[in-house]
Order: C-alpha cells, then sequence, then structure tokens
C-alpha cells in the first residue's frame, strides 16, 4: 500500500479567467513500500541468505542499500539472524541531515534434497564424486591410518 502526500502551491497553478490570479497547483506524492526493505525511522533492515559453508568460513557478499550496492564482510562463525550494521547507510533525516543505519540480517540456508555424491562431497571436501572413488579414498585413509599409528 503506496504512502500518499500532498502538496500545495499557491498562485502556482494556470492563469485566471479573465485577468484574473493565477489559481493553485496540487501536487500528489506517492511513494512505494519496498518488498526488499524494512523501514523504522531513518533506519533500514534488510535480510539476506547466504549458505552454510559461507556462514562457517566467512566471506564477502554484495548488499543492496538505498544509496547503491556495498561489499560487506560475514564474519566466520556467523549464525542464523546475526545483525550487520552498516553506519551511515540508511535513510537520511531531514532536519538533522543525518543517516539512519542499514542493518543486515543474516538467514543462513542450509542445503535439502542432497544426493549421496552431494553429501560425500560435503563430508570429505575435494574427493571423487562417485561411490567406488570414495570407497577407493575411503580404504586407502584407513590404511594410511593404521600404518601411521602402528
Amino acid at each position: 500500500m503506496p504512502l500518499r502526500e500532498g502538496l500545495r502551491l499557491q498562485g502556482k497553478g494556470h492563469p485566471g479567467r479573465n485577468g484574473g490570479p493565477c489559481g493553485d497547483l496540487y501536487i500528489e506524492i506517492g511513494v512505494e513500500l519496498s518488498t526488499t526493505f524494512k523501514r523504522e525511522g531513518n533506519n533500514v533492515y534488510l535480510k539476506v541468505q547466504i549458505n552454510a559453508i559461507d556462514a562457517a568460513l566467512g566471506c564477502t557478499i554484495t548488499v543492496p542499500t538505498v544509496q547503491g550496492n556495498v561489499e560487506m564482510e560475514i564474519n566466520e562463525g556467523t549464525q542464523y539472524g546475526q545483525k550487520y550494521r552498516l553506519r551511515g547507510k540508511g535513510i537520511k533525516d531531514l532536519r538533522t541531515k543525518i543517516y539512519g543505519d542499514q542493518y543486515v540480517i543474516i538467514e543462513v540456508i542450509t542445503p535439502t534434497n542432497l544426493t549421496k555424491e552431494e553429501k560425500l562431497s560435503l563430508i570429505y571436501p575435494g574427493t571423487p564424486e562417485s561411490e567406488e572413488d570414495y570407497n577407493v579414498y575411503y580404504n586407502c585413509n584407513v590404511v594410511l591410518f593404521y600404518i601411521y599409528f602402528t
């Protein structure tokens, strides 16, 4: 639902009849609410989804702000619902001329409906994806493990 505001400018409308004074100009301003951002006062809130690996290891993401895109560092060990503050990236206060902040709320997305190969690649990153190659990899590690500790 858009916000609507009216503005009246006296004497700025069409000229009056028979040399009369100019009429008033009425301006209606409509602002559509954003589906991306949520505003509270001069602060802006945004939810961003990242995968579990990026949350665990940390990463750099591009985040939209009302002033344009910015690069943002996600710390390692980030949890679902954690807030990051982008100072001065909110809405400018008309009276004080000071910008509010933007808060980025992290939503960690974990993968679902993984195939067996995808599960294996998460358990043993950098290993072959087929089950046959997995068995060779696994057996080699067991033998090496046994030899190393005996």
